[in-house]
């Protein structure tokens, strides 16, 4: 993948980079996309928008909030006032209104664990589209799993002391 790459701490701006037409290549440092992104490990392609390209449901898009900071999230949908709702992978809550003048660039591939794909990859699209559909759940997910892994601490703890 041929793009500039960058440290989030190199002092590079992405956003001047991708208004200037280059492909830009980051590291992203929050968990909000995780499991897609691990922080240290993974690396984001962005691309300018092309004009005329209808960002849609699905796409991972690096826009800059009215507060100032970029945020990489993926939208959960184009709403008929050319608004955007988005969500972090990893996140509950979702972002309303974002404006189309904030979106700055697009996902088109990505480097995790060491292996680089596209967005465009038959894969990629399955997983994404399965994670939009099964965000409602997400939530209880976590539920589950906080259960869970507090059932085998209590568990481990009771074994540990068993066998003292």
């Amino acid at each position: 993948m041929a793009a500039l790459k960058l440290n989030p701490a190199g002092g590079r701006n992405p956003e001047e980079l991708l208004r200037a037409g280059l492909s830009i290549q980051v590291s992203p440092t929050g968990w909000s996309m995780y499991p897609m992104f691990v922080p240290g490990r993974d690396w984001a392609v962005l691309e300018p928008i092309e004009p005329g390209y209808r960002v849609g449901r699905g796409d991972v898009i690096l826009f800059r909030r009215r507060g100032g900071i970029l945020v990489m999230h993926r939208v959960l949908s184009a709403r008929p006032d050319g608004t955007f709702w988005f969500v972090g992978d990893n996140l509950p809550d979702i972002e309303r209104g974002v404006g189309a003048d904030q979106l700055i660039g697009i996902l088109t591939g990505f480097t995790r664990k060491g292996r680089e794909h596209r967005v465009d990859e038959w894969t990629y699209r399955i997983a994404s589209a399965a994670w939009l559909l099964l965000r409602p759940l997400r939530p209880l997910g976590h539920q589950i799993m906080s259960l869970a892994r507090r059932l085998l601490r209590r568990e481990g703890l009771a074994s540990r002391q068993a066998r003292q």
